[in-house]
């Protein structure tokens, strides 16, 4: 009951970007946060308010959990979404899970098109974009890879239903798993060419989207911008893509992100500008980064650029 009502008058405030202390912050919202995740309080569904769209939370779930108490989602990609995409403009949001970026994106007037297999979280999906009058027509119930057919997409762990992967991590393969269908990533180049931002977050399986994605024969266009979440574990197959575009004058940034009280505390996030060299910083690392051709803008209002 306490959850329940703490977040339906302090979550508004939020939303609206009204200055709380951050004490206030810390001692309410971070303690009630924990406790949540501990299973105290707020397991049962609420529909909010967020900066995205209305959504129904609970906070038994990370992908749930800090859109429900803070009103958005990775803070720093979300500012950059709101100060990059325009009315008008495609959204493609591959990996799109319960469905914030699509909201987003429909909320600032753009195009969304959004890749969900998962038969665990598509309901999620369709229940938020109805709470937007959006029609689940948007959602392509299909897993992008390498190739059509089968695959098998085993869920997140217990808490984090957000890591669902064609590509599991060891501790995931003994986790339940559905089986999904798969196209090849290039029998939605239409889609992906008139796309002005294009959002990849596939839980390790990104190198099967973005080897194709990054090549010539994508044809996207000259102002595109990537936002994907990768993973430099072991992945050397990717770093040498990267290398091999930046070469050819692809900007790459990493944008912090990360999924704690502190951070999503935080007013500004950092940005840095990365080469050849600097992307080994990051080697062991799963990390976002924007990846674009053209100029991107990172307000100083919500960004640290170095």
């Amino acid at each position: 009951m306490v959850f329940q009502l703490v977040v339906k008058y302090f979550n508004p405030l939020l939303a609206k970007n009204v200055l709380i202390p951050s004490s206030l912050v810390k001692k309410v919202v971070g303690k009630i946060y924990l406790s949540a995740l501990q299973g105290g309080y707020g397991s049962q569904p609420m529909i909010v308010e967020t900066c995205a769209g209305r959504m129904e939370l609970s906070a038994n779930d990370i992908t749930s959990c800090f859109p429900l108490l803070f009103c958005t989602w990775e803070p720093g990609i979300t500012h950059f979404v709101e100060a990059n995409l325009k009315p008008g403009d495609r959204f493609v949001d591959i990996g799109a899970n319960i469905g914030f970026y699509t909201l987003l994106a429909h909320k600032l007037g753009a195009r969304p098109t959004a890749f969900e297999p998962s038969p665990r979280v598509l309901p999620l999906l369709y229940r938020n974009l109805e709470l937007n009058g959006i029609d689940r027509g948007v959602v392509e119930c299909i897993a992008l890879s390498n190739a059509a057919g089968t695959a098998r997409l085993f869920e997140g762990p217990a808490g984090n239903q957000g890591r669902s992967s064609l590509s599991p991590d060891s501790d995931q393969i003994d986790n339940a798993s559905h089986l999904v269908e798969t196209a090849p990533v290039e029998a939605y180049a239409d889609v992906l060419r008139a796309a002005r931002m294009i959002k990849i977050d596939v839980e390790g399986h990104e190198a099967h989207l973005l080897k194709y994605i990054l090549s010539s024969e994508a044809a996207l266009r000259d102002d595109h911008i990537l936002i994907v979440e990768i993973d430099l574990r072991n992945n050397s197959h990717l770093k040498t893509l990267l290398r091999e575009q930046m070469r050819r004058g692809l900007q790459v940034f990493w944008i912090e992100n990360d999924y704690t009280v502190r951070f999503y505390r935080k007013r500004r996030n950092r940005v840095i500008a990365l080469n050849e060299q600097t992307l080994s910083d990051f080697e062991g690392r799963r990390v976002d980064v924007i990846m674009s051709s053209a100029p991107v803008d990172f307000p100083t209002s919500a960004f640290d650029l170095n």
